[in-house]
């Protein structure tokens, strides 16, 4: 783990970062709701995934939180402004 408060893993096989919280934080944090959630199994592990409005919800709701931002603001608008433009290209 890279950063214990980020929760944060790399991986050499991996391009990138995963990044992962525990779903009662997330439901009391962002509303997200387990059975909402898209289950992905990766090489015999279970994964719940978000798809891109509840992605969009939580990194809205993540400018809220001080810590992010202090530590993440500029990135998190521009993911809000990726996924927003991702979720206009869908319709």
């Amino acid at each position: 783990m890279d950063d214990e408060h980020e929760h944060e893993f790399s991986h050499p096989n991996i391009g990138g970062w995963i990044a992962f919280g525990s779903i009662e934080e997330s439901r009391t944090y962002s509303g997200l709701k387990v059975e909402e959630l898209t289950s992905v199994i990766f090489d015999g592990a279970n994964y719940l995934t978000l798809n891109a409005d509840q992605f969009l919800a939580s990194y809205k709701k993540s400018l809220e939180d001080s810590y992010r931002q202090n530590k993440k603001n500029k990135t998190d608008v521009e993911k809000i402004k990726a996924i927003e433009e991702h979720i206009k290209n869908l319709n």
